[in-house]
Parts: structure tokens; sequence; C-alpha cells
């Protein structure tokens, strides 16, 4: 009896395993075709969000009403502010000297075997 019992248990399992095969298969194609829709959703967002956009430029051209009074609180004192770069200008230059080792630059290898 076991001598069939064991080749019998053997086709079981390979079958089981061709199911279990076939259906992760399965379910990473069903994965694929889930994130290609996503995908496709989102470019036709952001196709349908272009075109309102282009439209309400166009739309605006128009109105110069809204250009000025975006004119008119932009307008400060005639200076244009950079962020950042206005800042660094403001505190001047590093202050390289006044970090241990003085702030030089070491010269590279080549530099001294020259010497």
């Amino acid at each position: 009896m076991s001598r069939l019992a064991a080749p019998l248990e053997k086709l079981r399992a390979r079958i089981e395993q061709r199911a279990h095969r076939r259906a992760m298969k399965d379910q990473k194609k069903y994965g694929k075709e889930v994130q290609a829709e996503v995908l496709r959703q989102r470019a036709k967002y952001k196709r349908e969000m272009g075109a309102r956009i282009n439209e309400w430029r166009r739309k605006r051209k128009g109105n110069d009403e809204l250009g000025d009074i975006l004119e008119v609180n932009n307008v400060d004192d005639g200076t244009k502010s950079r962020g950042r770069l206005s800042t660094r200008t403001q505190q001047g230059p590093r202050q390289r000297n006044l970090r241990p080792g003085g702030g030089k630059r070491r010269p590279g290898k080549n530099a001294r075997r020259r010497q």
C-alpha cells in the first residue's frame, strides 16, 4: 500500500505546487493591471488639469483688473527679494578665519610631492 501512496502523494504535491504557481502568476498579472490603471488615471487627471489651467489662463488674459491687483501687491520699494541670497548679502562673507585651522586650503598630494 505504501508503494502506491508515495507516488500518489508526490503527484498531488506537484499538482498543488503547479496550482499555487499559477495563482501567484495570476495575482502578479492582476497587480500589474491595477497599477497600469492607476497610472492611466493619473495621466488623465494631469491632462485634464493642464487643460483647465490653460483655459483659465486664456479667460484671464482679457481680465486686466486681476493683473493690476497682483502688480500692486507685488510692488514694495522697487527692490526684489531673492530669499536666501539676500540673507547671505546681509550677513556678509563667511568668516572662515574664525574657525579652527584658519580656513586655509590644504594642498593636494601632488603639491606635496613637488616640494
